[in-house]
C-alpha cells in the first residue's frame, strides 16, 4: 500500500470559507498479490461469498485484495479490527460503515485492472449548490 495526501484549501464549499484546510488521504495498492487467498480471513462471510462467485480467479483476486486493503486501512482509522468491521449499503449502492464502528470516516474505493485507489475524508463532501 502506498499513500498520497491531498490538502483542499477553502472556497469551494461553505465549510471552507475563510481558507480553512481539510485533508483527504489517498491510498493505492497493486492487486497482483500471489498469496491473495491468505487475505480471505479478513473478509466477512458475505464478501467471501461474493468473491467465490466470480468466474475467473483474476477477478476473485482483485476483489479480495481490494476489500482486504480497504478493511486494513479502515481498521487503522477506526481502531476496529479489520475482520470486525461491518458495512451497510446506501440506497445508491455505496457501502458505508455501520454506526458504532469507531471514528466516523467517509471512504471511496475505485478499482481499475490491477490497481485500487481508496480515499478517506472526515466526512462526505456537501453537494455544491447551483
Amino acid at each position: 500500500m502506498n499513500r498520497a495526501t491531498a490538502r483542499l484549501l477553502g472556497g469551494a464549499y461553505p465549510e471552507n470559507a475563510g481558507g480553512t484546510e481539510r485533508q483527504i488521504d489517498l491510498w493505492y495498492a497493486d492487486l497482483q498479490h500471489a498469496g491473495w487467498r491468505r487475505l480471505l480471513p479478513l473478509l466477512s462471510n458475505d464478501e467471501r461469498g461474493r468473491g467465490a462467485g466470480f468466474a475467473f480467479d483474476r477477478d476473485a483476486r482483485r476483489f479480495t485484495v481490494s476489500r482486504a486493503v480497504l478493511r486494513t486501512l479502515l481498521s487503522r482509522v477506526t481502531g476496529v479490527p479489520a475482520r470486525e468491521l461491518k458495512f451497510q449499503i446506501e440506497p445508491d449502492g455505496k457501502p458505508i460503515l455501520e454506526l458504532g464502528m469507531g471514528q466516523p470516516v467517509h471512504f471511496s474505493v475505485s478499482r481499475s485492472e490491477e490497481l485500487v485507489l481508496i480515499g478517506f475524508a472526515p466526512r462526505p463532501q456537501a453537494p455544491r449548490s447551483s
